[in-house]
């Protein structure tokens, strides 16, 4: 209604020159433009709400800043806790100077550049994260046919509770406004799919620590909703490093001719994101980012987008190159000769 759309606008863009509208076609909410906005302009910069390494990726990348870990030295960890060693932090095993990245001792599952990134996670990671993450037997869950995408789903939404306590801690109500505007599309999977999936939450409520009070259906409404909503961590060369929550950046609709990217805010901050206007947008026009790669033909596009998003790509681009299947695909040339884009890397 109404008033929540307002909420939403106070929530996420009150210093920006969007809003948020219901749109048609069953596309739930999306994002507007208040005012006209000029090709390039910097829409909004945001920070996840939660994110992780990719299960693939954990011992080759740092899980606060994403950073490539040294592949030619090994950590120094050790199973004992308290250390009056300056080269030594309680809880977490650091190495000596001749080493530069660390591991949590106790759960082994996460790694870190430095020690500023250490210092950063310290008390995010032993709030029950490491607890939760020791208690998942990844061998045991490989040998039941979890692959690295699952585990890494699981890590997920193990970060999400862990931040929603911290947010309970400071007085906050984050993890609500986080999610609640969000669409799950549980009446989309057939009753197999969704079995399979809350088998899956099921696992994570029972590593849970149980003075962290988990709340089954939350996790698995908040599980679904990570599954079309969390973007992923993208490496210089194109490679996915990890997954992200972004509250307002999940507003965005799809297109497979974007008005909208994104980029890291700094080569060095590869987790918060600045959006930015490709072309002239006009007042009251929708912003559109792409879900999936919009070098892929139309067919395998849809595909995708069906599969993954449960919805059937209607975009002018799509809609041209069915109804001319043996021309050029004049839209994306025009999108992907945009002046602008050569200062994106894209």
């Amino acid at each position: 209604d109404k008033e929540a759309l307002e909420n939403l606008k106070s929530i996420f863009f009150s210093r920006t020159e969007l809003t948020v509208t219901s749109c048609a076609d069953g596309k739930g909410n999306g994002i507007i433009a208040e005012n006209d906005l000029h090709v390039g302009k910097l829409l909004f910069s945001t920070t996840p709400y939660c994110f992780v390494v990719c299960e693939e990726n954990k011992n080759y990348n740092c899980s606060q800043c994403f950073k490539a870990l040294p592949l030619n030295k090994s950590p120094e960890y050790t199973e004992i806790g308290q250390f009056d060693d300056p080269g030594h932090f309680n809880g977490f095993a650091t190495t000596h100077e001749t080493y530069n990245w660390k591991m949590c001792f106790k759960c082994k599952q996460v790694q870190y550049c430095s020690e500023e990134c250490y210092a950063l996670d310290y008390d995010s990671h032993n709030r029950i994260e490491c607890r939760a993450l020791k208690a998942i037997d990844i061998p045991k869950l490989i040998e039941m046919g979890y692959t690295n995408e699952v585990i890494t789903d699981i890590r997920l939404l193990v970060a999400s509770w862990n931040q929603k306590l911290i947010d309970i801690d400071n007085g906050e109500d984050r993890h609500d406004q986080s999610y609640s505007h969000l669409n799950s599309n549980v009446n989309k999977y057939n009753a197999e799919t969704l079995d399979a999936l809350y088998s899956i939450v099921n696992y994570i409520y029972q590593v849970l620590p149980e003075d962290s009070n988990p709340d089954l259906y939350m996790l698995r409404d908040v599980f679904l909703k990570h599954r079309v909503n969390m973007f992923g961590i993208w490496g210089k060369h194109g490679e996915c490093l990890g997954y992200a929550h972004y509250s307002e950046a999940s507003l965005f609709n799809h297109c497979c001719s974007p008005n909208v990217v994104f980029r890291p805010s700094t080569d060095d901050n590869l987790l918060n994101l600045d959006f930015y206007s490709v072309t002239d947008i006009k007042e009251g026009e929708e912003l559109h980012v792409s879900y999936i790669n919009i070098k892929h033909n139309v067919h395998t596009r849809k595909e995708e987008l069906l599969d993954k998003y449960f919805f059937f790509c209607r975009c002018e681009r799509c809609e041209y190159q069915l109804e001319h299947p043996d021309e050029p695909d004049p839209l994306y040339y025009l999108w992907y000769t945009l002046p602008i884009l050569s200062d994106f890397s894209i």
